[in-house]
Formats: C-alpha cells, sequence, structure tokens
C-alpha cells in the first residue's frame, strides 16, 4: 500500500509540471481518441492521489487531535480540582475528582441537574447570580455529597463553546480543610482579642527598635492615654525616665540578639512625673511565620502593692527580731509541722545551737521528756496559752537543763492556725535550790521529829 501511494504521489509530481504535461497532451491529440481516454485515466489517477493525501492528513489530524484530548483527560482527572461541564445544570462531562469529592459514579450523573442536585438549596439562588451576572471570580456556596453530608466549596466559573453552542464549565474545590483553618485561626484571633480586653496584666509588643506596635487595654489605662493609637509607635524612653526606660530597652535589644528570654524580673518603674512603682515582668523575641526575630513582646504585672507589703514586713519582721534579741527570756517559733522558724539570742545561748543550725529542724531536736512525750502546742484537749510548764531541754553539748516555758498557737490576719511560739527560761539553779530546801526541810524536819522523841524519853524516866 505504502509502494502504490509513492507511486501515484510521484506521477502526480511528474503531471504537474506544466511542459511535460502539455507536451503528452499534444502528442494524445495528434494520435486517436484511445490515449485520450488513457489521459483521462491518468488525471482520476492524479484526482485519487490528492484525495489519498487529504484523506491521510485527515487521519493524521483526528490522531493529533484524538491525542491532544487524552492529555487535556489525563490532566483534568490528576487535579485535585473537580472540572465539570454542563448545560443549564445537566451535566455534559466531568473529571473524576469532580465525581470522588461528591461520592457519585459518572453513571448516576448522566443527563442530571448536576447543579440542583449537588448544591445546597439555601445556597441555589447564589449560583443562578453568578452564572446571570457571567461573574468569573471565586465564590463559596455549601455543597451536598451523595451520603447528605454538607461541605463548603469555592467554585470558579466561566462560559465557553463547545460544538458551537455555549456551556458553562466549573473548578469546584472542597475548602473544608481550609475553613477548618480560618475558624482556629479565628478562635485564637478571638481569644487572643479576649486576653488583651481583659486581662489585668499589662502585654505590649514592640518591633526591632523597641516601639510599641501592639498593646491591650490594661497598657492603655496604665499609661493613662485614652485609646492604644496613642502610644504606637512610641517608646519606653516618652513614658518613663531615664532610671527605667535606658535597662528595659537594653534587655529587649539583648533578647532580639539572643533569643533568649526575661522572666519574672522585678523592677523598678520610675515615672516621668516622679511617681515610683513596682513590676515584674516577662520578656520574649516575638517571631515572623519564616523563624525570624522582628521584635519582643512582654508581660508586665504591677507589684507595686505586694512589694510595699512586703517591705513594711520585712521592717516588722526586723523589728520583731530586734524586740526578741532584747527578751531575757529564749524565744523561738515553730510551723504547722513544729519546724523552727525562728530563734532568738537568748535560744542559742541557753542551748548552745546557733540559729543557722537549728531553723529548719524539728523543736524535739533540743524538747525532752514530758514536751518531747506529749506536745501540748497542738493539742486540741489543752487550753492556750500553757503558762509556766516545766520541761527539759536538751543543750547542743548534751546537757539537760530544766526550764519553764511559755506557750501559745500563732495566727494570721484571718484567725487561721499557722504555727506556735515559745518562750522558756533555765530554771535549773532554781530547781537545785528548792532541792536544797527541801532537802533542808526534810533534815529540820526529822531533828524535830528527834527531839520530841529524846523529850519524851526523859519524861517517861
Amino acid at each position: 500500500m505504502l509502494l502504490i501511494n509513492f507511486n501515484i504521489i510521484s506521477l502526480f509530481s511528474f503531471f504537474s509540471n506544466s511542459k511535460s504535461f502539455s507536451l503528452i497532451i499534444s502528442n494524445v491529440l495528434e494520435n486517436n481518441a484511445l490515449l485520450i481516454i488513457g489521459l483521462l485515466l491518468i488525471l482520476l489517477l492524479v484526482i485519487i492521489a490528492a484525495y489519498s493525501v487529504t484523506i491521510s492528513k485527515l487521519k493524521r489530524s483526528r490522531t493529533a487531535l484524538h491525542e491532544s484530548k487524552e492529555r487535556a483527560n489525563k490532566l483534568a482527572n490528576l487535579t485535585f480540582e473537580g472540572i465539570v461541564i454542563h448545560d443549564s445544570g445537566i451535566l455534559i462531562d466531568s473529571n473524576e475528582s469532580f465525581l470522588k469529592m461528591f461520592g457519585y459514579i459518572s453513571e448516576e450523573l448522566k443527563n442530571k441537574d448536576v447543579v440542583k442536585l449537588l448544591i445546597h438549596p439555601d445556597d441555589l439562588k447564589i449560583v443562578k447570580e453568578k452564572v446571570r451576572g457571567k461573574i468569573t471570580k471565586p465564590y463559596e456556596v455549601r455543597g451536598v455529597k451523595k451520603n447528605g453530608e454538607i461541605i463548603p466549596l469555592e467554585i470558579e466559573s466561566r462560559e465557553i463553546e463547545l460544538d458551537g453552542k455555549p456551556v458553562r464549565v466549573a473548578a469546584l474545590r472542597d475548602i473544608t480543610e481550609r475553613k477548618k483553618q480560618e475558624e482556629l485561626i479565628k478562635k485564637e484571633q478571638w481569644l487572643l482579642s479576649t486576653m488583651m480586653k481583659n486581662i489585668p496584666d499589662s502585654i505590649y509588643f514592640k518591633d526591632l527598635e523597641s516601639k510599641f506596635i501592639r498593646v491591650n487595654k490594661s497598657t492603655v489605662e496604665k499609661f493613662n492615654l485614652q485609646s492604644a493609637d496613642q502610644i504606637i509607635g512610641k517608646s519606653d524612653f516618652d513614658i518613663f525616665d531615664e532610671e527605667h526606660a535606658r535597662p528595659a530597652y537594653e534587655d529587649e535589644q539583648r533578647i532580639i540578639k539572643t533569643g533568649k528570654p526575661i522572666i519574672n524580673k522585678i523592677e523598678k518603674e520610675s515615672w516621668k512625673d516622679g511617681k515610683i512603682g513596682w513590676a515584674s515582668t516577662s520578656k520574649m523575641p516575638l517571631y515572623d511565620s519564616a523563624g525570624n526575630i522582628i521584635g519582643t513582646f512582654g508581660l508586665t504585672r504591677d507589684i507595686t502593692d505586694l512589694k510595699n507589703a512586703q517591705d513594711n514586713l520585712k521592717a516588722e519582721k526586723e523589728k520583731f527580731e530586734q524586740l526578741l534579741s532584747l527578751v531575757p527570756s529564749a524565744v523561738f517559733t515553730v510551723d504547722l509541722e513544729q519546724r523552727i522558724t525562728s530563734w532568738n539570742m537568748m535560744a542559742e545561748r541557753l542551748t548552745g545551737y546557733k540559729a543557722d543550725e537549728i531553723i529548719g529542724q524539728k523543736c524535739t531536736l533540743t524538747n525532752q521528756s514530758p514536751c518531747k512525750d506529749s506536745c501540748g502546742l497542738f493539742s486540741k484537749d489543752v487550753e492556750k496559752p500553757i503558762v509556766d510548764a516545766e520541761c527539759h531541754v536538751k543543750r547542743k553539748d548534751g546537757t539537760l537543763i530544766t526550764v519553764s516555758k511559755n506557750v501559745d498557737l500563732l495566727r494570721d490576719e484571718t484567725g487561721k492556725v499557722i504555727g506556735g511560739i515559745e518562750s522558756f527560761i533555765d530554771i535549773s539553779e532554781r530547781k537545785r535550790f528548792e532541792e536544797q530546801i527541801k532537802k533542808m526541810n526534810e533534815a529540820l524536819e526529822e531533828t524535830n521529829k528527834s527531839k520530841d522523841r529524846f523529850s519524851q524519853s526523859s519524861l517517861t524516866i
């Protein structure tokens, strides 16, 4: 077949030469009619050859068109988007992703109105408006899967011409995951906004130059401003004096360079108007989505009242310790577990234990019987305060002394028991003296008895 086609084409090429063809025609006309018939046959062969060439080109064109169609179909099926072609809703064609998206097979959607079937009834009006307005920008509606599940869709469609007829081609995207992420981001933004509005601590974000880029409501109120816009673009130097602003700035620049945060730093805040406050501050590096440090953010808690209370408590404690050091009695305090929390100078002298040695130890280290066996301090059966209770105390060198002690409970401002306090004096000498007097009295009594017996004996004689 290929050889025949080659000969016909060659013959066609030969007769295409005008001079050769004219010469042959002239010779034929001079000879006879049979040659004219032969010429007609040759012309017929030329026509057949030309038709054969046309058919061959048409076949190649059809093959190329088919291959192009196949490639287009493969590309359409490889995409994650659902692609559908329809005529007023009636399905013409779709890719596999479209079918999988809604859970159908192609036969189930054949000649069906896929718009009414697959779009949520409440959103059909949106689709019709977009089609009527020839809107090509993406828009969102709800889709309905075969199993009844409702999914969020993004649709992008336009009108095309197919076989000389206008039809609609649409790309559909299942945006369920995107919607979940959007809801998550929306929730996080709501949580952040709620925290920024309601938390009593100051929260702030700063850029690489330590200038405010965002602050919460408490920061605005702390700085006595009307709105957050009044502080944006400013720094601590605009609010505080150099004593506080300079170290705060240096801390933030150090965080930006090293990435290391500062946690619960106690700061003295000295304001431009002379006011002094105290704060507990934590600051951390602020990163962008690529992991680059773009500034700092921090949380500052006003602890002025707490600091003043601590200072007052410290002053009171110092007064108390000074008073204890002047008291002629040994005094110590214990917590609820009977661990010693304070130990005055006289207690050191009487026991030989220094305060730093015994604080944190249980009071049973020194207390002996009867206190060691039955402590009345936390006993509900023993009325408090306990006055002039005798006990034995073991000194550091191992010797025992007799003491007289007073004991009472320690309570906080609400009346809750938080420990106990004891004072004692060494009565060892007094006890020895009392023992001596007792023995002398016993001896004197015995002497008197002897005298009485002697007198009675003399009278009898």
